[in-house]
């Protein structure tokens, strides 16, 4: 701003030009270096016009929007933004941020939304690349009407001439409690806080629109709604029908018949046709309810089932589906394709009435074609929960006949391809994901379930037997069966489990030592018995004391012995010294080490009958001079005599762990 006065005859402010002349003297030189140093300045202003704007009441559920000018009075491009703008204030387009060209000028869209009702005064600043600041004051009266609508804006599609679209909104009134100190009370402005009550309301519909609001007059009660419905119903008068007639006749073409009605503007622009009925009517605690409407002429109509824009499927099984045939005529003198939007055949996902809507799309235009039927659940009840052991019943609870089909993980097709990836026995426990155990050795089925399909009718029950035949030992025979209505729907899942013996005695309980899934590779034959009877397996039970408690580490050993017919029959005849129908023995030595260790046994030591079980009860209580550092391990033999005589290595590992820390 001083340079006029600080550069004196060098600058001239009429062109902005400035010239100085400079000179180089060279030591031990006599001549001199003249030359001049010229520069063209500019101002760096940016000007905004209006340097004021007043957004006026604008409630709290519309935006309003008003345009400003920047203008840029320097020869040099600058850039500039809007910073530090409140949360209520938008600036457009690219959120206020851009650059402006020499004596450029940009139309800005300075958007605001009233958070709450007061009165708002505030400035916007718009700053440049070399930091300088230039203001723009705003105001603006927030306004928080006493009642809301759900939806501001309804949006029909194209609806034919002489059809009907509709929609649905609500009105509220959420306004319970008049204490403006917990919670934003209605009010304009800061005026006094509204009265809590009945608060009455009335729709305005621009005339000669094709619209109705049913109800268009209505009374909401405090922390209540009102329901209300908007068609639009396309039609034309008959100066319109002698118009499109006179046209057809001269060029013999088939215009497309478009409107578009919007009954109220948001944003804060109120249309002319509004301004007479506004005159009427608070323009403070005016909502707005913008609607789009556009409306073509009919290209095809429905001929089927007696030209009724309706198709009814009854009852309806959840998951299946039913079809029904509509069929179409084109009117328009020219070829028109079809398209469709929506479910044209009815698949139900839950019970109870349903419409659809199958909107018929020709030519750029949709045809309505309502859809109803009512969803019928297909209830059905097993007798056995997740886990089978031997033969279920399934009823069927529902009033409609379901067809059903049994499905075995095992001899899924996609079964072969599965068991190409790595053996889960290779992995740790936590990833192993498969549910299919160890399979006969001979290729049939271990688990085999009669009948695989049929029909269940309505409120009758089913039988299925499910038949466990084993080929070799083993504990970890499983499979998945899932019983499917329709094909496809899963109505049960049951995991299947068995485990089979070569001698009608087991041990269970304890850490498992080996893995559930056996490998591909050829087995030997069955060992003699001798080498069975000298063999001894390893069986390792886990006890944490938790430190601190009065109660000591427990864990249990069962030993079973099976009742099987095959048992039964041999018993009638036997004359063996060593026989399977005697009862099997069982013996858990409780030497002197366990007692030392702090290791207690209940019930070490019985006999049982077949089909009976019992458990060796383990209790552990660390004595006083035990190092917690390691676990302590000690081992007893564990002597099983049926129709052998089988030898078990007890393991006991027993530790101390920290008390888990208190859950808030």
């Amino acid at each position: 701003q001083s340079l006029p006065e600080d550069a004196g005859s060098y600058f001239n402010a009429e062109t902005g030009i400035l010239e100085v002349p400079v000179t180089i003297l060279i030591v031990d030189k006599a001549k001199k270096v003249n030359f001049t140093v010229h520069a063209i300045v500019t101002t760096s202003d940016l000007e905004i016009s209006p340097a004021q704007i007043n957004f006026g009441y604008c409630t709290i559920y519309e935006a309003v929007q008003a345009n400003v000018i920047l203008t840029n009075k320097s020869i040099l491009p600058q850039e500039f933004g809007f910073v530090g703008l409140p949360e209520f204030v938008e600036v457009q387009p690219n959120d206020g941020f851009g650059i402006i060209l020499p004596l450029e000028s940009l139309t800005l869209d300075i958007i605001f939304k009233a958070t709450k009702a007061k009165e708002y005064s505030f400035d916007l600043t718009c700053r440049t690349e070399i930091n300088r600041q230039f203001k723009l004051s705003c105001k603006a009266v927030g306004v928080h009407p006493p009642l809301e609508l759900s939806h501001s804006l309804v949006q029909f599609a194209a609806t034919a001439l002489n059809s009907m679209s509709s929609a649905t909104l609500d009105v509220l009134n959420s306004h319970v409690d008049g204490n403006p100190l917990t919670h934003p009370v209605p009010r304009i402005g800061s005026g006094d806080p509204v009265p809590v009550g009945p608060t009455s309301f009335e729709f305005h519909v621009p005339q000669d629109c094709p619209v109705t609001i049913t109800p268009s007059v209505g009374t909401v009660l405090p922390g209540q709604k009102s329901s209300i419905r908007v068609s639009f119903s396309p039609a034309l008068s008959d100066q319109q029908i002698r118009e499109e007639a006179a046209r057809r006749l001269s060029t013999a073409a088939v215009p497309e018949a478009g409107a578009q009605w919007s009954p109220s503007v948001s944003n804060g622009q109120k249309e002319e046709r509004f301004k007479e009925r506004a005159k009427e009517i608070d323009p403070y605690n005016t909502l707005y309810l913008e609607l789009h409407c556009p409306a073509v002429a009919p290209p095809v109509l429905i001929t089927s089932d007696s030209r009724i824009n309706t198709a009814n499927f009854g009852d309806v099984s959840v998951g299946h589906r039913i079809m029904k045939r509509i069929t179409i005529e084109n009117i328009s003198p020219g070829k028109l394709e079809v398209s469709l939007s929506g479910a044209y055949g009815l698949t139900q996902a839950s019970s109870g009435q349903f419409l659809e809507t199958l909107d018929i799309q020709v030519a750029k235009t949709n045809l309505s074609l309502c859809l109803s039927g009512h969803g019928v659940v297909p209830s059905t009840e097993c007798s056995v929960g997740e886990v089978l052991d031997m033969g279920y019943v399934i009823k069927n609870t529902s009033n409609l006949t379901l067809p059903f089909s049994i499905q075995m993980e095992s001899l899924s097709p996609t079964r072969d391809r599965d068991r190409q990836k790595i053996p889960s026995f290779l992995t740790s426990s936590l990833q192993r994901t498969e549910i299919v155990g160890t399979q006969n050795y001979n290729g049939f089925s271990v688990f085999r379930v009669s009948p695989t399909e049929g029909k269940i009718e309505a409120g009758r029950s089913q039988d299925f037997v499910v038949t466990f035949s084993p080929d070799h030992e083993s504990l970890y025979y499983s499979d998945h069966l899932k019983v499917l209505l329709f094909g496809k729907q899963t109505a049960h899942e049951i995991h299947l489990k068995g485990a089979a013996r070569n001698h009608p005695m087991f041990v269970e309980g304890g850490v498992p030592l080996d893995v559930p899934v056996e490998s591909l590779a050829v087995t030997s034959p069955v060992a003699p018995q001798e080498a069975l009877e000298g063999a001894v397996r390893s069986l390792l039970l886990l006890l944490e004391y938790v430190e601190g408690s009065a109660e000591p580490a427990r864990a249990e050993i069962t030993i079973g012995a099976m009742q099987s017919p095959l048992l039964a029959a041999k018993k009638l005849g036997c004359d063996c010294a060593v026989c399977p129908c005697q009862a099997v023995e069982f013996s858990l030595d409780s030497g002197a080490e366990l007692q030392r260790a702090g290791i207690a046994l209940d019930g070490p030591r019985g006999a049982l009958e077949r089909g009976q079980r019992q458990r060796i009860g383990v209790s552990w209580v660390p004595p006083a001079d035990l190092q917690t550092s390691e676990p302590l391990l000690v081992s007893a033999l564990l002597t099983v005599k049926g129709d052998i005589t089988e030898s078990y290595r007890v393991l006991f590992m027993a530790r101390v762990v920290s008390a888990p820390a208190p859950t808030t």
